[in-house]
């Protein structure tokens, strides 16, 4: 009879160690993914802050190029791009986390053409970015893009009617990015989540 009870509470004890150690393992496991999705992010700015400071050291030459030249092959060739991201043409690539972007000239600009998401086509045939991320978004316009408001000379969002200029131009007329909050960019950037079943393009021209 003692020997019994014992069992009994052995395989009590047992359960509830079981359940402990289910409860520890989701929680780890979810602070093992929010660690893995902060490490991705962190990389993936320093990734587009490297290129765009590579561009930007450029600029000039790029500049002086024709109408539409892409710059996929230059950019390569410098290695201002890692070696996981993937050239799609002359003007594009698509980066580790399936983000397309494109670098090109126009009118004496240089042009970076991204799409957070990628670039796919919906059921209707058109452009859509479906799995737009704005928190990405937030922190690449944040960290990599305001900081640059002295050489930018606009940043805008397609499909939105969203734009920030750099400081060339009069802050009176215009919304100047170094004006705007965090949340603004935070706002126009969730803006671009409900539309990205069109599509969501972040444009930036130097």
């Amino acid at each position: 009879m003692y020997k019994s009870l014992e069992q009994g509470r052995s395989m009590i004890e047992m359960l509830g160690v079981l359940a402990i150690i289910a409860v520890l393992s989701v929680g780890g496991i979810a602070g093992y993914s929010k660690a893995m999705e902060k490490w991705k992010m962190n990389k993936a700015i320093e990734e587009y802050s490297y290129l765009f400071s590579g561009l930007l050291e450029n600029i000039d030459e790029f500049r002086r190029l024709p109408n539409g030249t892409g710059l996929a092959s230059l950019v390569e060739a410098r290695s201002l791009v890692p070696k996981t991201w993937k050239k799609t043409a002359e003007r594009g690539f698509y980066d580790s986390n399936g983000n397309y972007i494109a670098i090109f000239t126009r009118r004496n600009r240089l042009v970076i053409d991204m799409y957070l998401g990628g670039f796919s086509l919906n059921d209707e045939g058109k452009g859509a970015s479906l799995s737009f991320s704005p928190k990405f978004c937030s922190e690449l316009m944040q960290n990599v893009v305001t900081p640059l408001a002295s050489v930018l000379y606009e940043a805008w969002f397609t499909n939105s009617g969203i734009a920030y200029y750099g400081d060339a131009v009069d802050c009176r007329y215009h919304t100047c990015i170094r004006n705007v909050s965090f949340s603004d960019i935070k706002e126009a950037c969730n803006y671009c989540k409900k539309e990205s079943e069109k599509y969501c393009g972040l444009i930036f021209e130097f």
